[in-house]
């Protein structure tokens, strides 16, 4: 299992990435009746490079 600021290389660009907590992405904020209500976001654990960028979902379980 993972925890939060374990570090491991980037597949992409062979960096270092770190594993942090983010807002998950949101593909289009829903309009309508609550069109002024903005949802909550959620956190979720992503493998993060600091040299790139790129975000990896984190595949398995994390330590709590």
């Amino acid at each position: 299992m993972a925890s939060l600021g374990d570090t491991k290389p980037c597949g992409v660009c062979g960096g270092e990435t770190t594993l942090r907590m983010v807002r998950a992405q949101v593909a289009s904020l829903g309009v309508g009746p609550d069109a002024g209500t903005t949802p909550a976001i959620p956190l979720v654990p992503v493998w993060e490079c600091a040299d790139c960028e790129d975000r990896q979902p984190l595949d398995g379980e994390l330590e709590r």
